[in-house]
């Protein structure tokens, strides 16, 4: 499995704790690629494997890869000798010590799937934890409906530090090709989900630690909408000849028709009607609700 960190001395102790802790850590690999830190993350990465030798790598990239828009240590990653990988960022945690074991148990009983990710508890907390959320039942309905490519042409529900995916099916030439690219997750489960389908398991697995650093998290609507016309731009141009491509290419012109639209002028003169309608309407339905309960 692959650990990704940057500057989280105070974080990454239980990150690897909860690596650790798996019941099939005989069985593990773990590879911490560190991102330049400029506090005491190496330390403390090396501590933990001066304790586990034989499971713990601990590369120490000389430059910052992800300020170069790079894949943070694809080059390592792509060597590992593997069937199976996972991944849990330097800030997240695991919190179920049979994580690995049931989604290596599913993956070989399943050929067909490719990625197993599960559900997640999440604190917006940057260090010591005050309170942990459920997410929310749309959320977890959201998830379990992600079946195949197809269904990640609107986003990426899969979270990576909960997955787990079949090594052999990453298309390291695809995703490694994606500089400037920030999303490289999402990518790599369309690279996986090209030929294999994806499965949800409802197990809590893991805690993500959201951060107003985090990619999606510290930017506003109109930074996370043009990240993900990027990843879809870049499926359409550079996925290898597939039905998936086709899903996503039709994707990109319908939302470029759409912004076309709504910053025509026409669209700018009539878009207070289009709003009162969509008030209307959903003050008629709510009506029709209520009537439909009193009887």
């Amino acid at each position: 499995m692959v650990i990704n960190t940057f500057n989280q001395e105070q974080l990454i102790g239980d990150c690897l704790k909860g690596v650790i802790s798996q019941d099939l850590i005989n069985q593990m690999k773990i590879l911490v690629i560190d991102d330049c830190s400029t506090d005491d993350t190496l330390k403390v990465c090396y501590s933990f494997q001066r304790r586990f030798p034989r499971n713990i790598e601990v590369v120490a990239l000389p430059k910052n890869e992800f300020s170069q828009g790079l894949h943070v240590g694809i080059d390592y990653v792509r060597r590992i000798d593997t069937k199976y990988i996972a991944w849990c960022d330097g800030d997240d945690y695991w919190i179920d010590i049979t994580k690995i074991k049931k989604q290596f148990l599913f993956l070989e009983e399943n050929p067909e799937v490719g990625i197993v990710h599960t559900d997640y508890l999440y604190s917006r907390q940057n260090s010591k934890d005050v309170g942990l959320t459920e997410r929310s039942q749309s959320e977890k309905n959201k998830a379990a409906k992600v079946l195949t490519g197809k269904d990640l042409v609107n986003g990426n529900p899969v979270k990576h530090s909960t997955a787990m995916m079949l090594y052999e099916a990453i298309d390291f030439e695809f995703v490694g090709a994606s500089r400037g690219i920030f999303a490289v997750d999402w990518l790599i489960s369309v690279s996986v989900a090209r030929k294999l389908n994806i499965h949800f398991m409802p197990d809590r697995t893991a805690v993500v630690r959201v951060s107003e650093q985090g990619i999606w998290n510290g930017n506003n609507f109109k930074t996370n909408n043009m990240q993900k016309a990027q990843v879809r731009w870049y499926c359409a141009a550079q996925l290898p000849e597939s039905q998936l491509r086709d899903v996503f290419r039709r994707k990109v012109v319908v939302d470029w028709i759409r912004e076309k639209i709504a910053t025509s002028r026409v669209y700018r003169l009539f878009r207070p009607l289009v709003f009162l309608g969509r008030r209307v309407k959903s003050i008629c339905s709510k009506l029709k609700s209520s009537r439909t309960k009193s009887y």
